[in-house]
């Protein structure tokens, strides 16, 4: 391919591969059809001159094209030539001349004469430069051979400051009196309105529109005012005059010729501005604009509410510092909704040769895709349930880029241990990469019987998750984790973890006594048997009985003895053991210390106790002092 790509679009399934293909027209005078998966050639067709307009059209499918010579034709899906029209501006004079009236654009409408398939509208019209005979035809074309079925011609032009540019024309299809035939709209240089009847090719005119510029480009909306009519978006050039040139948008009731609002960019005294594209999307009830916008030298889009021209976000496309807009394009496309909020989303082209896809709800990036050069065109293809996006560049290169990214993911899973009691607590964690807050992990168990149940966990901001489950039945489970690909991220699942439910051991009680106070004391021991338990100073000492290594799990009650958070001091028969503070709490502590055969004795120590007799050692105390209080009393008597 040679040039760059002037129009790309969708086709139904060319290749035979059961998935849509692409058809795009090019600078290098060729129609090329594109394998839509793989991007490979599937034909080409060459015309005379650069080809800036491709249809394709269903049911069989085929492709109208347009090319600057004022050629229009219609290939079979194979890319061979059913018929073709030199010269669609129904020319008089050479193509040298400077009246002569050149293509500006191509439309699908209705089919007219009842062959059950869709015919084309073309529209030609003379430049700036033709001062004494300028005029725009608007002709109707059979899609079955080419021949007119009826054509339109008034003696003025169309607004020709941006002719080259295929998202120029000042032209939009609209069922204007809703008979199911699909009408003509176009302005003309002095902003008068033409409605031309789809059906028939009878025209009216409007009133002058008051724009205070010139009307480029016409862009249909749903019915603003509800008066059961479509109305249209224009984009104006205003000339500054004593300021800098600027532009305007403004939305026209078509039934009453009247504008409804308007948004100037630029202010002709110190800001200049300059409109390039825009492109209609919705969120199911609402119709807004997307529209790339220059004001002074922040080249930006903005989405506005096409009722009341309210503006919902704007993003920074980078600086422009040129003021030569006329040459300039950067493109703007709907793709339907790819993150299920109801909302269409936005592609746009950017001054860094960058494609963006911006959430339509907010304007955020959803990605930014570098190309090779200027980006041209945009559009979207359906390859699978969500639409991809379909770019061409300045330096004859396509693109299809996915609009959910499918990006790898991986999934730990991990285990608070790898056996329990039954009925105790097993907590199941693991990290989620990328990160993804909000998304639901699926966790697998399968009980030692084969029964298979799962339940979900919330990955949280640092891409971790966690879930605890009371196991019951004794024997081998297994747990995986899953993370289904919704969004940007594809499936994963995790490694299958083993874990082993024994038999619950069933807990003791032993009753301290401190005085005449007893204090009850959980514990399990797994091996062997608690023979005693005293409190001596600041220590709690355990006596055993065990002929086997095992370990013992006691519950301390921080009002037997405590050491103040910090750690306790634990020994075996004198000898110093490491041991571990399963839970700690405001009431109590636990810990677990295992011990080796034949274990006497274990000594828990801590900063402070209950001493023994506490309760008799105060009362004495008390007694003795008020002893001591009465015999000095007694003394002063005598």
């Amino acid at each position: 391919m040679g040039g760059f790509i002037h129009t790309i679009s969708t086709v139904s399934d060319i290749s035979g591969d059961g998935l849509d293909d692409v058809v795009m027209g090019s600078e290098d005078r060729k129609v090329y059809s594109i394998n839509g998966k793989t991007g490979k050639t599937l034909w080409s067709y060459t015309t005379n001159q650069p080809v800036q307009w491709v249809i394709p059209v269903e049911n069989p499918v085929t492709i109208f094209a347009g090319s600057k010579d004022n050629s229009v034709f219609l290939l079979d899906k194979t890319g061979s030539l059913e018929w073709k029209i030199d010269d669609a501006g129904n020319n008089s004079v050479s193509s040298q001349n400077v009246c002569y009236a050149n293509l500006r654009t191509i439309r699908v409408i209705s089919d007219i004469n009842g062959d059950d398939k869709p015919d084309l509208l073309a529209v030609a019209s003379t430049g700036d430069a033709c001062i004494k005979n300028s005029r725009f035809v608007a002709a109707a074309i059979n899609s079955a051979d080419g021949d007119y079925l009826w054509k339109y011609e008034h003696e003025q032009e169309l607004h020709s400051l941006k002719e080259s540019n295929i998202a120029s024309s000042p032209v939009a299809i609209i069922d204007l009196d809703d008979d199911k035939f699909l009408d003509v709209v176009l302005v003309d240089n002095n902003d008068i309105f033409y409605t031309i009847d789809g059906k028939t090719g009878k025209a009216t005119t409007s009133d002058k529109i008051t724009s205070n510029g010139l009307i480029w480009k016409l862009e249909a909306i749903p019915d603003i005012n509800k008066d059961g009519t479509m109305d249209v978006l224009a984009f104006h050039a205003v000339a500054g005059g004593g300021g800098p040139n600027y532009a305007r948008i403004s939305a026209i009731d078509l039934k009453s010729m009247t504008e409804v609002w308007k948004i100037d960019v630029g202010d002709n005294t110190y800001k200049s501005g300059a409109i390039y594209s825009a492109a209609a999307i919705d969120d199911k009830t609402t119709s807004y604009l997307a529209v790339i916008q220059r004001l002074d030298d922040d080249l930006h889009i903005v989405l506005l509410d096409s009722v009341n021209g309210d503006q919902l976000w704007k993003l920074d496309l980078g600086e422009d510092k040129s003021r030569n807009d006329l040459p300039k394009h950067y493109p703007v496309a709907r793709i339907p909704d790819l993150d299920g909020d109801g909302f269409d989303e936005v592609a746009a082209g950017s001054i860094n040769s960058s494609v963006y896809l911006l959430y339509g709800k907010t304007g955020e990036i959803k990605w930014q895709y570098p190309v090779n050069s200027k980006v041209d065109v945009l559009n979207f293809i359906a390859q699978d349930d969500k639409p991809d996006i379909l770019a061409g560049d300045s330096v004859n290169r396509a693109y299809v880029l996915a609009g959910i990214t499918r990006i790898e993911s991986s999934l730990t899973v991990n285990l608070s241990s790898e056996s329990i009691e039954a009925l105790s607590q097993l907590t199941v964690s693991g990290r989620a990469v990328p990160v993804l807050p909000g998304e639901l992990v699926e966790l697998v168990y399968k009980d030692p019987d084969g029964q298979v149940f799962s339940h979900a966990a919330i990955i949280t901001k640092d891409g971790s998750y966690a879930s605890t489950i009371y196991p019951e039945k004794e024997g081998k489970w297994s747990v995986y984790a899953v993370l289904k690909g919704e969004g940007n991220y594809a499936s994963v699942k995790s490694k299958t973890l083993d874990f082993t439910v024994v038999g619950r051991v069933s807990s003791n009680i032993y009753n301290l006594q401190v005085g005449e106070v007893f204090y009850p004391l959980r514990y399990t021991i797994d091996a062997g048997s608690v023979k005693q338990v005293t409190i001596e100073n600041t220590s709690l000492k355990v006596g055993l009985d065990t002929d086997t290594e095992g370990s013992l799990s006691i519950h301390l009650p921080r009002t037997v003895i405590d050491a103040r958070d910090k750690d306790f001091i634990v020994t075996i028969d004198d000898q110093i053991v490491r041991f571990e503070e399963a839970e700690s709490n405001t009431e109590e502590r636990v810990l677990v210390i295992p011990f080796p055969r034949d274990a006497k004795e274990i000594t828990i120590t801590g900063t402070h106790a209950i001493p023994e007799f506490e309760a008799i050692a105060v009362l004495s105390l008390a007694v003795a002092m008020v002893l001591i209080i009465h015999t000095k009393k007694k003394a002063r008597l005598f």
